[in-house]
This record gives C-alpha cells, structure tokens and sequence, in this order.
C-alpha cells in the first residue's frame, strides 16, 4: 500500500510540475486522475480498501492546498474486474483529460498493452498495484526450461 501511494505521489507532482511550467491562467483548473477500481467483482476485497485509500490521499492533498494551487480531481470507476469494462473506463478517462490512470488488475494491464495500437503508448502515465512486469514475455508455467530450450 505504502508503494502504491509513493507512485501516485509521484504523479501527483510530475502533473503539477507540468502545470507550473504551463502558462497561468486565471481561474485554476483541476488535475484529473482516473482510478479504476474492483468494489463488487472477484478481487473486491482489495478494491474496497486500496480505492477508498486513494481517496483519502487524493483528499488530503487537495485539504493541503493541492499541487501548485490545483485540486486534484479523483474520477473512479467499477469495473468490476472485468477486462472490457477495464479498457473501457480507460479510454473514458483519457476523454475526461485525466493527466494518470490508476490501472486495476494485471489482466486489464496485459489487455491494454496488447490492444492494437496500444493505448498505453499514449503520453498518459499509467500506475498499478499489480507487481508484475508486462514488458517481457513469460514461458507458460507448465513448460520446463528444458522444453523450451529444445523447441529452440
């Protein structure tokens, strides 16, 4: 947990940086950030804490002032564990200019990676809980090294 909001801190001030260097307007405008979230689906038990969490967080920055003077604006989506519903809420949240998405679930993140023009090539950072590196490919469990080294 401790991990997941030390990234988000990051990308909290990365976006506020961005916006410092961005030209001053009047009126400040809000730091969307999406946050996909399991509240009722098969890893609920997660969902229902590290969600409520993010919230806390998001809700302590904006209490402090938020980043150089901008609220951060927290839009959440259910999507239940599901993996279209997940790629879904991430294409809503690039439409509601969410500047970081909070990916949930390392199925939705192997599903974004592999769509085909990979939404997550896109400038917006991404950051998830999951533990796992989508980078590099996996042998299958029930494949030995012997196997695979033969096959080759």
């Amino acid at each position: 947990m401790k991990r997941y909001l030390a990234i988000v801190t990051a990308l909290v001030v990365a976006a506020g940086s961005l916006l410092a260097a961005a030209p001053t307007h009047a009126q400040k405008s809000d730091i969307v950030i999406g946050i996909q979230c399991d509240r009722t689906g098969a890893t609920q038990i997660v969902g229902t804490v590290l969600c409520p969490g993010l919230h806390d967080y998001v809700a302590l920055v904006n209490r402090k002032g938020g980043v150089e003077g901008h609220k951060i604006k927290a839009i959440e989506i259910d999507h239940e564990y599901k993996v279209p519903p997940g790629v879904e809420s991430y294409e809503r949240h690039k439409k509601e200019g969410a500047v970081s998405i909070a990916v949930y679930g390392t199925p939705h993140i192997y599903a974004l990676a592999a769509a085909p023009p990979p939404p997550m090539a896109s400038a917006i950072p991404t950051f998830s809980p999951s533990p796992r590196r989508t980078g590099r490919r996996r042998r299958p469990r029930w494949t030995s090294r012997r196997s695979s080294s033969a096959a080759a």
